[in-house]
């Protein structure tokens, strides 16, 4: 069986389950029940992170909002010096949180993809193992 016909899950397979149930009754049921509990961990604290990455973007847009009302109001008083300063400042904080993201997302996704290695390394080694 190759990576492409392995499906990634969290469940040892099948065999290695038989043999836990063969080491003591009812292991099998306790390792399934443990999994459906992590799972539900997992899901939980992604549902927590997607809130507060609403409330995050909620915020964010008033505060954009705020911004861009006080630099126009400035400029409405004729106080142009400022409001450029403003806007200059606003922009240089936009480029920096988004040069931060996209340096957040290239690590993200390098944990990602060592950990995938990791575990098809891991898949492979007992796959060689077990014959």
């Amino acid at each position: 069986m190759n990576n492409m016909q392995q499906k990634e899950t969290l469940l040892p397979p099948p065999e290695l389950l038989e043999r836990y149930e063969g080491i003591s009754k009812g292991l099998s049921k306790d390792l399934v029940d443990l999994i459906k509990k992590e799972q539900e961990h997992r899901h939980a604290l992604q549902d927590k992170y997607l809130m507060h990455f609403r409330i995050g973007q909620i915020f964010g847009a008033i505060f954009l909002i705020y911004i861009i009302s006080m630099v126009f109001e400035t400029a409405k008083n004729g106080n142009f010096a400022i409001a450029y300063l403003m806007a200059g400042l606003f922009g240089l904080l936009i480029v920096l949180i988004l040069f931060q993201y996209k340096k957040d997302r290239m690590v993200s996704v390098a944990r990602n993809t060592r950990n995938r290695n990791m575990r098809n390394h891991r898949q492979h080694y007992n796959r060689n193992n077990n014959n």
